[in-house]
């Protein structure tokens, strides 16, 4: 792969995912995955599963590395 490259989701280019050393940074080219602007992954799967999220509506919260979040919020006692 080379140190950068136009990333596609759903038939769009979203953005530019470049190499830095180990990981991977996510330039957001696409208003609607401006949130991802400058996360860092692991992987380019990583970005490909945040994207998901973002379009889902973001369901499940995303870390700056691509990871997922706990969810902080209380819940309800059973």
């Amino acid at each position: 792969m080379s140190d950068a490259i136009a990333f596609e989701f759903q038939g769009r280019t979203v953005g530019v995912l470049a190499r830095h050393g180990e990981k991977f940074i996510f330039y957001a080219g696409a208003p609607a995955y401006g949130a991802l602007d400058g996360g860092v992954f692991s992987e380019p799967r990583d970005l490909y599963l945040a994207l998901r999220r973002v379009a889902d509506g973001g369901r499940r919260p995303v870390k700056r590395d691509g990871g997922e979040t706990l969810d902080e919020r209380p819940r309800a006692a059973a």
